[in-house]
């Protein structure tokens, strides 16, 4: 096996000799060696980025994805999955899709995930056509057509009413005798609100301490 760098210095010594038809046959013979080996290099290289696109990454992806869209941690669920479907968008990763999609629609972004299902559909078509897989497709189809029924209905439906556990706490803002103010974050929208806190035990208390005084006042 012939060494690039060898060609090169024996290419440098007929250059100095003014023999540069030599000079030119040892430097061409280096630069053929190097485009080969680059060539073998930025082969490897594709094959490894593919290697970890199908490892069980994009699983784990999924199942935190999974996991966080149980704890209603919206936004890390909608990363995660979206992070894996990005990587490959394709059939062997259609759980990613599904993930995103499903974020997608508990964070009331009917239109993204609805551009999403489209994309998903195109995939699948393509799939059927090149014939890459055996499996069908038609199983896949009918479980983000029923997500996409779902956006629709989740349009047509009246706002259901807001509930403290729709929000994430982020920092207080301030205080006074019966209650707390915090700036807030809508887990589905993402917006941020000032919220106020009342504490109805201590106005509960403080009534009865009062009515008790008036009592004894009275006799």
């Amino acid at each position: 096996m012939q060494d690039p760098d060898d060609l090169r210095q024996l290419g440098n010594h007929q250059f100095a000799k003014q023999n540069y038809e030599m000079a030119v046959a040892f430097y061409s013979q280096a630069i053929d060696l190097l485009e080969q080996k680059l060539e073998q290099e930025l082969e490897q290289e594709q094959q490894e980025r593919e290697q970890l696109k199908q490892s069980p990454l994009l699983t784990c992806l999924c199942n935190r994805s999974a996991a966080y869209f149980q704890m209603e941690m919206y936004d890390e669920a909608k990363a995660d999955a979206e992070c894996a479907w990005t990587s490959l968008p394709q059939l062997s990763n259609i759980k990613a899709a599904y993930r995103l999609i499903k974020t997608l629609i508990a964070m009331s972004k009917y239109e993204e995930g609805k551009q999403l299902i489209l994309q998903v559909f195109q995939v699948l078509e393509e799939v059927e056509t090149k014939a890459q897989t055996g499996e069908s497709t038609d199983t896949h189809a009918r479980a983000f057509d029923d997500l996409l029924k779902t956006i629709d209905e989740k349009r047509n439906q009246t706002p259901s009413k807001i509930s403290i556990r729709d929000f994430s706490l982020d920092q207080e803002l301030g205080f006074g005798n019966f209650s707390e103010i915090y700036k807030v974050t809508h887990k589905q929208t993402g917006k941020t609100f000032a919220l106020k806190r009342i504490n109805k035990k201590k106005i509960a208390d403080l009534g009865c301490v009062l009515k008790c005084q008036r009592g004894g006042l009275m006799k």
